[in-house]
């Protein structure tokens, strides 16, 4: 296991600019050639690149830090290191990570998301991608509807009035929130509703939407607005601006998502099955503590 140890050291020790001890003038191309033996551990050409450009210095300089990097794994071994729980630990994970990109990661690739799983998610997300311009607002509802007697009708618009003239002053969307508590009572309840981002038609009754994309700009309040629920005072927050995605990008973003979200996950479950199939597992839970400990 000296090669984990040897492995931290170069990665503690990249980017040290030294002189290199006497070494091999010359070496051939061959990548299989050894140009160095520390305790019988054989230092060859392709290791020396590998390390000269993962630390960016001279061929000479990574062979030097191969060489101190060797010595102290064989000091870490003969000292018994080898065996510690943490280093253990580290070779199982290096493993693992080595097994994946051998493997998994080479085998599972963005071109597995399906164009079927393409198209399904393009439906579901479109408005994410193709979309006309939104408007985003607050507006406080003094309700009054077709059930509403004329007393209660005439008593819920004076106090839309007065709901829009103390609006104007506001200097904030929590000021103009707090308006519905402060001017509700038990005669003419008034309600606070946070409305999503929604388009100038199809989404809300078409006197509302008029009022609301009529509005200026952030902080603008409408007049009472009159519809089937009852009268309304708006408050304006955001326009959103119109969105329409070429397919094609759309479908690059979505293959991205799919495969990171779905695919890969799938895929490495899949993967996990299959080992499991070529090993021998036995579990024995009353040996250790399965279940989450009581609050």
């Amino acid at each position: 296991m000296r090669w984990l140890v040897a492995a931290l050291l170069l990665s503690a020790c990249s980017g040290r600019q030294r002189s290199a001890p006497a070494a091999p003038s010359t070496v051939t191309a061959d990548d299989e050639t050894v140009v160095a033996v520390v305790d019988g551990q054989p230092i060859r050409v392709a290791d020396v690149r590998r390390q000269a450009i993962a630390s960016g210095t001279t061929p000479r300089a990574a062979l030097e830090a191969l060489i101190e990097a060797e010595l102290v794994a064989a000091e870490a071994a003969r000292r018994g290191l080898e065996r510690h729980p943490e280093v253990q630990e580290g070779v199982a994970q290096t493993l693992v990570k080595r097994l994946l990109a051998t493997t998994f990661e080479q085998e599972v690739l963005p071109a597995h998301v399906t164009q079927a799983e393409i198209d399904q998610m393009y439906e579901r997300n479109r408005g994410h991608f193709d979309r006309p311009t939104l408007v985003e607002v607050h507006h406080i509802l003094a309700l009054a509807d077709a059930k509403t007697d004329p007393a209660t009708h005439a008593a819920a618009k004076a106090r839309a009035a007065t709901v829009a003239v103390r609006a104007k002053a506001v200097r904030s969307v929590e000021e103009f929130d707090a308006l519905a508590a402060e001017l509700s009572d038990d005669k003419i309840k008034l309600r606070l509703e946070k409305l999503p981002p929604f388009p100038r038609t199809g989404a809300m009754v078409e006197s509302f939407a008029e009022a609301a994309f009529a509005l200026s700009g952030p902080g603008a309040v409408s007049s009472v607005v009159t519809t089937s629920y009852g009268y309304h005072v708006i408050f304006f927050l955001q326009q959103i601006s119109e969105l329409h995605t070429p397919r094609a990008q759309a479908e690059e973003d979505l293959r991205s998502s799919l495969f990171e979200k779905v695919v890969r996950p799938r895929e490495f479950q899949r993967f996990v099955d299959r080992m499991m199939e070529r090993h021998r597992i036995a579990v024995q839970p009353t040996l250790a503590p399965l279940e989450s400990p009581p609050q």
